[in-house]
């Protein structure tokens, strides 16, 4: 779940692009809160699955558990 761009860059500096890779091949979904996180997450090869309409913690929540419930992509 990324809350702003900052956390993208630093996930993806913490984790590296291969890790990330991996992952996705792994079926891990990510959520952000909004579309700047989910432009900056775009630029470092990361696809985002979650975005809410509203731009709030509860309504990235409430996202994440709709997309979940709907069993995923």
């Amino acid at each position: 779940t990324f809350g702003s761009a900052v956390s993208v860059r630093n996930f993806r500096e913490i984790l590296g692009a291969d890790r990330i890779a991996q992952l996705s091949e792994q079926g891990c979904s990510y959520a952000a809160i909004g579309p700047i996180a989910e432009e900056a997450a775009k630029e470092l090869g990361i696809s985002v699955d979650i975005v809410p309409e509203v731009h709030r913690v509860p309504d990235l929540v409430e996202a994440i558990v709709r997309f979940e419930a709907r069993g995923g992509p």
